[in-house]
């Protein structure tokens, strides 16, 4: 039998894709070690082959306080709203009637569950429930303007383009 540390060192080769402990350099084409079936349906493992991981943390980083860059300016009004909404959505969930809330909680139209939707997040719960989704954002913002990095090769449907366009076009205004 194999002991627990050996397991551990197994599941982090696996993992990083060596038995060094580092991670790997890169993802590989038709890799399936993802922690979710969706990552494998919109096939992300193809779209970040060969991208270097550190570019892909720092294109999801919040956007700097102190940033002039006007790119990174419409990134940080995009991040913002982002949290706002969260914020918001959190406050009217607080303040709707039960049956509503059981309403809110349904993912399906044929689903029916019996627990509402709890409405019990502090300020830093919602943060970090809402950093995926800035940080998703933020690889849009900063894949759709130029950069001296190598990014994913994917495109907008033409519907996705045209709302990017006009979400872009807002931020660049707010700042």
């Amino acid at each position: 039998t194999r002991t627990e540390p050996a397991m551990s060192l197994m599941s982090w080769s696996g993992f990083t894709g060596n038995s060094n402990g580092r991670p790997a350099m890169s993802s590989r084409p038709g890799e399936h070690d993802e922690a979710n079936p969706w990552l494998r349906r919109t096939r992300w493992p193809v779209y970040l082959t060969n991208i270097a991981p550190n570019d892909l943390v720092n294109c999801v980083q919040r956007p700097d306080d102190d940033t002039t860059c006007p790119d990174e300016l419409a990134a940080r009004a995009i991040w913002e709203a982002m949290g706002q909404v969260a914020r918001t959505s959190q406050r009217v969930i607080t303040r709707l009637g039960h049956f509503v809330r059981i309403e809110a909680i349904r993912t399906e139209r044929h689903q029916t569950r019996h627990t509402p939707l709890q409405a019990y997040m502090d300020e830093e719960s919602i943060a970090e429930h809402v950093r995926p989704w800035q940080q998703m954002l933020m690889f849009f913002a900063r894949t759709q303007v130029e950069h001296e990095w190598t990014s994913a090769q994917y495109r907008f449907t033409p519907r996705q383009r045209k709302t990017w366009r006009v979400l872009w076009q807002v931020a660049n205004r707010r700042w």
